[in-house]
């Protein structure tokens, strides 16, 4: 959200909120919802096999494509995502195309060894790398909270005073 050119910083952090929100809370909410109402949560799988189970109760083969399809483009996008965030991330830490150059390299080569490894291990390493991403965010987050909390209230006040003219009018 750093780099898109929205008229104000507040404005794009509402669009990251509302995307985390349906990604993580509806999302995940309805996955859940799903497995709860068709096999439950004790029928001995897991992940991606408890998934596909409970979708396969209600859509038979067409389930395993469909999955297939939705894990890919999620993937495709995430890998997209965490490219974009370590790439300019090297930039900062790194001189300018040098950083690029080595984290391209890094990145390519963890994605090739990233299809030999099981899918548990692959979500281990995950977990791993972000929280070696969320660390600094979040001590990034808190020390910057006065000046977050500032622009934040000057961006609603200033909505406040708009609807308030418009209202005059």
């Amino acid at each position: 959200h750093g780099a898109s050119n929205a008229s104000h910083p507040v404005k794009q952090a509402l669009w990251g909120i509302t995307e985390v929100f349906l990604d993580t809370t509806v999302m995940c909410t309805c996955t859940g919802l799903v497995i709860l109402l068709t096999v439950g949560p004790n029928s001995g799988e897991d992940g991606m096999a408890l998934t596909l189970s409970a979708f396969q109760t209600v859509f038979q083969d067409k389930a395993a494509v469909f999955l297939s399809v939705v894990s890919a483009i999620l993937a495709f996008a995430s890998m997209i995502g965490w490219y974009y965030y370590g790439e300019k991330a090297s930039e900062s830490l790194f001189s300018g195309k040098t950083g690029k150059k080595v984290y391209a390299f890094l990145f390519l080569t963890a994605a090739f060894f990233g299809t030999l490894m099981q899918g548990e291990t692959i979500w281990e390493w995950a977990d791993v790398f972000n929280l070696l991403m969320a660390a600094p965010n979040c001590i990034s987050v808190f020390a910057l909270r006065k000046e977050v909390f500032m622009v934040t209230k000057a961006y609603f006040d200033d909505i406040r005073t708009k609807k308030k003219e418009k209202k005059r009018i």
